[in-house]
């Protein structure tokens, strides 16, 4: 059932569930679920309040800009009141045209059109102003103006912005009052200033109209800025009821109009109002994407009521906390009771008959204790799928244990009598997995299956791919610590990355680098004929199979095959 979670996740497959509970459960789903992303959002205001120095209105200013624009503009809009402090804006604001001078100075978007009477005094008062208030401007580049509504254009939010600051000093502590939507209409439907009813951008008229800041924009603000910032300051300061007063500002607020909550509404979900809308955006934003049903309130209570109906061997266990793959591994298998023990990594897929093929290997192969597979690798679209297939008996597979991985972890299977005689434990390391086969194979007998019975996802942040040059060193230690156990080679540091990297093709391959990595080879095979550690015949065939590997990412075919075979007649 899990994977079946994990398969929907992303495309809104729990919206049916949601539908269909009672108030009461529903409520609870989503407050566990808006307390999450309030924490969430706490960890970026505290970054802010840090950055202010711990002063309170600053990173009220700070926000603010945060949430006036598109997120295209995000970070534009926070440089600009990084360079114009509200400290300088509370000294000016009551300067005519200051405040709205430093902004649209600051920013550098008044390069970029055409100037009237009232810009080239805005431009000369900023000058005054940023010499001083060592105010430098922003490039105008940073901004993104294509395809911006007028009403979101940052030339007439910033008009609107200077208005706000302009029209109290406190501020702050008029968002801290706010209670129902009306409060917040008061407070931030702000027009802009009398040179904007006639102008859309700088320079060019255009017919009279107010330019307010609108309702939906400021319950965009309400949502995002003040009940965020209520609880935050109430949390900080221990005051409940400002945490109480953040709650009840959701509940009274309309829930926004967003392509997820189009989303959720096409699944049946109705959503009332901010309170429900926000936790959905959590569930569809963070605990989704990365397929985290096993943590994720709505996943947890979908997995428990399957559970509490199923056959009583399935066990569903989880952590208090993310304790990495290691830890959860060992958990399983000290857990496990069944004869024979499996993995099944999160949204991978394997043939219906995998189960039925190993049983069936290890019935006809007593002396084996540990069986994978031949696998399959795609892509996120399944796409470009690449067939894998690693040795399939013993002394192959711990020849190939010299140069990565033996097995797909989710295509192994192992008598679980053999295992626990073993004694083997997952190691905490970025490649547990490389480690604990390279650590069983002194105790079991190991085959791969031919049959590609597992297929193996490959998605943009897995993992494996998200911190490849962590697993890679993690590799590169396995290796150096196989090659000085078994063979008593000891290679530099950079003899290593050569090695590793040849090995599992990441990183920067230089062609110059191949000599190096063949003599590392022609060693390997010297030292085995001293030790007797490998089958030579087996172990020759694999170090000039992995040069022929190496060779293909600098050479065309015909030169590949020369170098292949002077390999092979010098390893004798």
């Amino acid at each position: 059932m899990l994977n079946r979670l994990q398969a929907g996740a992303g495309t809104y497959a729990c919206g049916g569930y949601l539908a269909g509970l009672g108030s009461l459960q529903r409520s609870e789903i989503c407050t566990a679920l808006l307390f999450s992303r309030l924490e969430r959002k706490m960890r970026m205001v505290d970054a802010l309040r840090e950055e202010a120095s711990e002063n309170w209105n600053q990173t009220f200013y700070l926000l603010y800009f945060r949430t006036l624009g598109d997120r295209r503009n995000q970070e534009a809009y926070l440089s600009l009141a990084r360079r114009v402090p509200y400290k300088v804006v509370l000294r000016e604001r009551l300067a005519p045209r200051a405040v709205e001078a430093m902004f649209f100075g600051a920013s550098g978007l008044l390069t970029l059109y055409p100037h009237d009477a009232y810009t080239l005094d805005l431009a000369r008062d900023f000058e005054y102003l940023a010499a001083k208030y060592d105010i430098e401007p922003l490039d105008a580049g940073v901004w993104e103006l294509d395809e911006i509504r007028p009403a979101n254009h940052p030339v007439l939010r910033l008009a609107q912005a200077a208005e706000f600051f302009i029209q109290d000093e406190f501020v702050m502590e008029r968002a801290m009052s706010c209670r129902t939507e009306e409060d917040i209409r008061r407070l931030f439907c702000i027009e802009a200033s009398a040179y904007w009813r006639t102008h859309h951008i700088p320079g060019i008229a255009s017919d009279e109209h107010p330019k307010r800041l609108g309702a939906f924009k400021a319950n965009i603000i309400g949502i995002n800025l003040v009940s965020v910032l209520q609880f935050a300051y109430g949390s900080v300061t221990g005051r409940e009821t400002l945490r109480d007063s953040a709650l009840t500002l959701l509940e009274r607020l309309p829930a926004e109009d967003n392509r997820y909550m189009r989303n959720w509404r096409n699944t049946g979900v109705s959503i009332r109002n901010a309170f429900e809308s926000q936790a959905l955006l959590q569930l569809a934003t963070e605990y989704c994407p990365a397929k985290r049903c096993t943590e994720c309130p709505v996943g947890r209570r979908i997995l428990q009521s399957i559970s509490s109906t199923q056959d009583a061997r399935i066990v569903l266990m989880r952590n208090d906390a993310n304790h990495g793959a290691a830890y959860t591994r060992n958990r399983g298998l000290e857990t496990a009771r069944g004869s024979f023990i499996t993995f099944m990594d999160a949204d991978d897929r394997c043939s219906p008959e995998r189960f039925a093929r190993q049983t069936a290997f290890f019935g006809q192969h007593p002396q084996i204790d540990l069986c994978g597979s031949y696998y399959t690798m795609f892509g996120p679209d399944d796409a470009r799928e690449q067939k894998i297939q690693d040795p399939t008996t013993h002394e192959g597979i711990r020849i190939q244990m010299l140069f990565g991985c033996p097995f797909a972890m989710s295509a192994v299977m192992m008598r679980s009598e053999a295992f626990r005689c073993s004694g083997v434990q997952f190691r905490d390391s970025m490649a547990e997995d490389y480690q604990f086969w390279v650590d069983l194979s002194g105790h079991m007998h190991m085959a791969n299956i031919p049959e590609h019975l597992f297929f193996y996802r490959r998605w943009e942040n897995q993992l494996s791919t998200s911190q490849l040059d962590r697993q890679t060193l993690s590799a590169q230690a396995i290796q150096r610590d196989l090659l000085r156990t078994t063979l008593g080679m000891t290679l530099t540091d950079e003899e290593s990355r050569i090695y590793t990297q040849m090995n599992l093709r990441v990183g920067t391959l230089r062609r110059d680098e191949l000599t190096t990595y063949r003599g590392l080879l022609k060693r390997l095979y010297r030292a085995n004929s001293e030790r007797r550690a490998y089958d030579p015949k087996l172990l020759r065939k694999r170090l000039v199979y992995r040069y022929k590997l190496a060779c293909k990412c600098f050479y065309p075919s015909w030169t590949v095959k020369i170098r292949k075979r002077l390999l092979w007649l010098e390893l004798r």
